[in-house]
C-alpha cells in the first residue's frame, strides 16, 4: 500500500498532479490508502516500492485508466472525477499497464502496441500523426503509418 504524504503548498500551474486523499480498493485490499501527493511539472518523477503496494493502481487511476474511487485528483489541471475533463486528458497521457504488451501482445512491434491503445481510445488518427511526425524527426527508418 502507498503511503500517505502530506504536501505542505499547492500551486496548481506548477504541478502535473494534485491528488488528496486518494482510496482505491480491490475487494477487502486497499491499494490506495488516502494519499496526498504533489507531482511538480518540468521534473521526471520516479514510483518505486515493492510488488503489491499501489504504484500500478496509482498511475492507472491518474491516466484515467482506473476509475478514482475516492479523493480529489488533478492532472494536467483536470478534475479526473469529471468525465469529460478526464476524457481531454486521454491525447495528453501515454499509459501503458504493466506487462500487457509483454504477456498478450508479445508479437506486437512499439507501433502495433500503441496503434492498439490509439484504437481503444479512440485517438487513432491524432496518434498516427504524431507517431509519424516523432519518427520521422528523429531519422529512423521510414515506415507506412
Amino acid at each position: 500500500m502507498i503511503p500517505n504524504t502530506k504536501s505542505a503548498k499547492w500551486s496548481s500551474d506548477a504541478s502535473v498532479v494534485q491528488a488528496t486523499g486518494l482510496i482505491h480498493q480491490y475487494k477487502d485490499i486497499k491499494a490506495l490508502d488516502g494519499i496526498t501527493v504533489e507531482v511538480p511539472k518540468g521534473r521526471v518523477t520516479g514510483v518505486i516500492g515493492p510488488d503489491g503496494v499501489g504504484k500500478s493502481t496509482f498511475l492507472g487511476v491518474i491516466s484515467g485508466a482506473r476509475k478514482l474511487q475516492q479523493g480529489k485528483l488533478f492532472v494536467l489541471q483536470a478534475d479526473m472525477h469529471q468525465r469529460q475533463q478526464r476524457e481531454r486528458n486521454y491525447a495528453r497521457i501515454a499509459y501503458m499497464p504493466q506487462g500487457l504488451g509483454r504477456n498478450l501482445y508479445p508479437t506486437l512491434s512499439v507501433f502495433e502496441n500503441i496503434d492498439f491503445f490509439a484504437k481503444k481510445k479512440c485517438f487513432i488518427k491524432i496518434i498516427r500523426e504524431r507517431f509519424k511526425k516523432l519518427i520521422t524527426s528523429h531519422c529512423f527508418n521510414p515506415i507506412q503509418v
